[in-house]
């Protein structure tokens, strides 16, 4: 009798119950981390007849492993990676709205349905190079996805959740996880003139302009301040960026460089700032009249008539997704055509690498950095 309680405490049992409206149904009891018994209902007696055929439905629904190892393992001292998951949501979440974002997106979207219930020392990374390779997604998400459960696992280990040893992802493999799925599009000369010459709108067009002539995001050209241009020294600079509307800090410390404004963009700017009735040095430079000037234009209505400027241009096709990243690498490739050095292409997309010589060994020099960008402004300017 004792060995039949010692299994039931283990395995949980199946039982049968009757509801008030007189319908039998089938519980799966089992015993939590405090002993106390608890119970869910899984079935019903229409779908499992026999008690053999709700054990199955059991097994099929991974209950035990849903409910009695959680508690097995809490009793000592184990945790499962839901809670792991939890912990990390609570303290250590990034700030950056956009990284907050797109992490949470991972989390309840994929690995929580997936991981919750398995404890954080039996996941398997056998099995989680299967799940990834199954997972719809492109390559580059699926490194994302291992990249958070990175880490995850070092979170767990700084947390002694586990013990602290080689974090299991780092043998996990995903074909192509840092490689594009399709190449990114590029426009030449005569699409960008196709394309500014459809741009109706005043405020979207300048948007552009700046975008194709600085290769700034679009995140970033809309957070733009007039305090954060330099008219005596010819620069801009990039403090912040502005995703889904809210307004929060770069990326990286990188895309916080100053950038040369080549004067005849200057004088773009200029003259939009004569027509505009947001003018002081506090003001955006794109701010919505829609909002009195207290916020810019919203990023989703900015992208929907680049859309559809670049629909009307025969250029669709091109600029799907994000618009401004086919500005963005335009830029990179007409800067390419300059003969410009790579270190201050580099440093003119304020990128963080040509990995670590680029990283190590000087920025380019503001000269160089002019020329360069003045030659891709003039490619982008003279189509007017």
């Amino acid at each position: 009798m004792e060995r039949i309680k010692s299994v039931r405490r283990i395995n949980g049992s199946v039982t049968k119950q009757r509801r008030a409206d007189g319908e039998h149904v089938w519980y799966f009891r089992w015993r939590d981390a405090e002993g106390k018994y608890r119970g869910v209902q899984f079935a019903t007696t229409e779908t499992c007849r026999t008690r053999s055929e709700a054990q199955e439905e059991a097994d099929r629904l991974h209950l035990k492993e849903k409910y009695i190892l959680p508690a097995i393992a809490a009793r000592e001292g184990r945790r499962t990676f839901g809670h792991l998951v939890g912990l990390y949501k609570l303290q250590e979440l990034p700030e950056r709205w956009s990284t907050q974002h797109s992490y949470n997106s991972w989390l309840d979207k994929h690995i929580i349905p997936e991981w919750s219930d398995v404890l954080i020392d039996e996941v398997d990374p056998a099995a989680v190079e299967l799940w990834l390779k199954k997972l719809d997604l492109a390559p580059k998400s699926k490194g994302h996805i291992k990249g958070l459960m990175t880490i995850l696992f070092d979170h767990a280990m700084k947390w002694k959740l586990i013990p602290v040893g080689r974090n299991p992802m780092t043998l996990v493999t995903i074909k192509g996880g840092v490689k594009r799925k399709t190449r990114p599009q590029v426009m030449e000369i005569e699409h960008w003139a196709a394309f500014d010459a459809k741009l109706s709108e005043p405020h979207v067009r300048v948007v552009c302009v700046v975008a194709m002539c600085v290769g700034f995001r679009l995140s970033e050209v809309l957070a733009l301040k007039w305090c954060d241009i330099d008219w005596k020294n010819l620069t801009i600079f990039v403090r912040r960026g502005i995703v889904n509307g809210r307004i929060g800090p770069l990326k990286t410390e990188y895309s916080e460089a100053p950038g040369p404004l080549d004067p005849s963009l200057a004088e773009i700017l200029l003259e939009w700032r004569r027509k505009s009735d947001f003018i002081a040095d506090d003001d955006w430079i794109f701010a919505s009249p829609f909002m009195a000037g207290k916020a810019p234009y919203f990023p989703t209505a900015v992208r929907r008539k680049i859309h559809a400027a670049a629909k009307a241009a025969g250029l669709a096709e091109m600029f799907k997704g994000e618009p401004t990243k086919i500005m963005r690498h335009s830029y990179r490739s007409w800067l390419g055509t300059t003969g410009a050095p790579m270190g201050v292409i580099k440093d003119l997309m304020r990128h963080a690498d040509i990995r670590t010589t680029m990283n190590e060994y000087g920025n380019g020099m503001q000269p160089a950095m002019r020329e360069a960008n003045t030659q891709v402004v003039r490619m982008a300017l003279k189509t007017k």
